[in-house]
């Protein structure tokens, strides 16, 4: 729990980056030539009529995969 972040580098030299506040699962696509990923977010129990907001940040870039993870855990960390 808490601020994660995943990385999956493609063929292309392209890196997607997730990260949530809290998060359950993550997965990849199974294709290396696809830059692709999933998460699953969690969130609090909530009644019919309430809302809950979780905050996150999704990003690619053709940059280094490092940096690109730093990136997504400082707007998820609100800094």
């Amino acid at each position: 729990r808490g601020p994660a972040v995943i990385a999956v580098k493609a063929r292309n030299g392209g890196a997607t980056a997730i990260a949530w506040e809290t998060h359950s699962e993550y997965s990849g696509n199974t294709d290396p030539g696809v830059n692709c990923i999933h998460g699953g977010p969690e969130s609090r129990q909530v009644e019919p009529g309430q809302v809950a907001t979780l905050r996150g940040w999704l990003g690619w870039s053709e940059g280094p995969v490092a940096e690109l993870c730093e990136r997504a855990l400082r707007e998820v960390e609100g800094s």
